[in-house]
């Protein structure tokens, strides 16, 4: 066989199933409600994107048109290795305007191929991109005046994007000094450094305790068990004072609250020598760490997300959190990438879902419900509702894991 026919056999062939399931179609995607969204561009210098080089960084900041009157909890999302902003615009949308988050997205802007950064150093663009927003959120003549909150700081990524996302998680997220903070800041009594997430669904009440407790049953005799969900939630998180507010002229330290959502993450790199520092392995950092996060994993493993360096590597090492695992999913369906490109990539990388919509849903829910129990105390009993209904359906599995007392 000439080497671009065995090429293209392997594109197209050259993925497995992590899991297998019976079934081929997939019930079609529920949508969420939402509101209209605005959105601030602007650039940023960094002083070192690699060999102590600067760069400039372009920023999309999408949030709620509507302000609810408290400043907005932000999550900086992390795109796939060498991944356009572009193909992750869809959750920024859709966390601002169903869960009311400022989301921040980001790319160099220096030059048409982008540059590779170490992981190390593009983690540190964090703290850099946390001082701008709080800045304009002080700024009385920027749009985005009072409406950010950086004490409150959502992380979430795909793919690299994933692992950028748990080394943040791991090493926690610093606050340079002199950070400027919103005048009025919703008030929580607990730090996300610790557990993460957690116990907050206790009180569902007892009548959604018993359907909950049916659902188990008749999930004991599926293949893919769900844990249950009163029982086994994730550390304790204190209610917090609502429409509190107080003046904050600086932020010193770590960032108070901080929670992850970790999209089908492929982890890379360990080692003693300077180069392996750069790029160190994210279950390596979380190993110990006594940290929580949402993790969503593709059922479909192929060249793009291999088994070894996946989400089954992931979830040992965090002390609590979800999992779920979408059976047709496959590793660049989580993306908004459409036409030839969605196509190309689609078949390099493996999938069996009808349309990336349909994939997108799963972590679009959990980041909505994980930041929504993180930041404002929201019991998740919808999202819980409804995975054990897509388990049911064999579209994925759902478990919840809790920390060992």
């Amino acid at each position: 066989m000439r080497r671009g026919s065995l090429l293209l056999m392997l594109l197209i062939t050259g993925s497995m199933l992590c899991f297998s399931t019976g079934v081929d179609s997939v019930e079609k995607a529920v949508g969420i409600s939402a509101v209209a969204n605005s959105h601030v561009e602007a650039q940023i210098e960094i002083a070192d994107c690699g060999d102590k080089k600067a760069c400039k960084l372009s920023l999309l900041v999408t949030y709620p048109g509507l302000s609810s009157g408290l400043a907005a909890p932000v999550v900086l999302f992390f795109s796939g290795f060498q991944m356009p902003r572009s193909w992750y615009d869809s959750y920024a949308e859709q966390l601002a305007s169903s869960g009311g988050y400022a989301v921040v997205q980001y790319e160099t802007s220096s030059s048409i191929v982008k540059p590779l950064i170490p992981d190390m150093i593009e983690v540190q663009f964090i703290p850099r991109i946390l001082s701008f927003l709080a800045g304009e959120a002080t700024n009385s003549t920027s749009p985005l005046y009072n409406r950010v909150d950086v004490s409150r700081v959502g992380l979430m990524g795909h793919s690299r994007g994933g692992k950028l996302a748990a080394l943040a998680l791991a090493f926690g997220v610093h606050l340079p000094d002199q950070t400027p903070l919103p005048a009025c800041t919703r008030q929580q009594s607990t730090s996300m450094h610790g557990p993460g997430p957690a116990e907050a669904s206790q009180d569902l009440g007892s009548k959604h305790k018993q359907q909950l407790q049916q659902e188990q049953q008749e999930q004991q005799q599926d293949q893919h068990r769900v844990h249950d969900p009163h029982s086994q939630h994730l550390a304790e998180l204190q209610p917090a004072e609502a429409g509190r507010c107080q003046q904050v002229v600086q932020g010193v330290g770590l960032v108070p609250q901080l929670a992850a959502v970790l999209i089908d993450p492929v982890d890379s790199g360990s080692g003693s020598s300077p180069q392996d520092m750069q790029y160190p392995s994210a279950v390596e950092a979380l190993t110990g760490r006594n940290r929580s996060a949402a993790l969503i994993g593709a059922g479909v493993c192929g060249w793009c997300n291999p088994k070894k360096d996946g989400w089954r590597s992931f979830w040992p090492v965090l002390q609590s959190g979800w999992l779920q695992v979408v059976f047709a999913a496959g590793h660049l369906q989580f993306t908004d990438a459409k036409g030839a490109a969605a196509w190309a990539w689609d078949k390099f990388c493996g999938g069996k879902a009808q349309s990336h919509a349909e994939v997108q849903e799963f972590p679009v829910r959990a980041a909505l419900a994980w930041f929504g129990l993180a930041f404002e105390d929201k019991p998740p009993t919808a999202y819980i509702d409804w995975s054990l209904k897509q388990q049911q359906l064999q579209r994925a599995s759902f478990e919840i894991k809790t920390a060992k007392v």
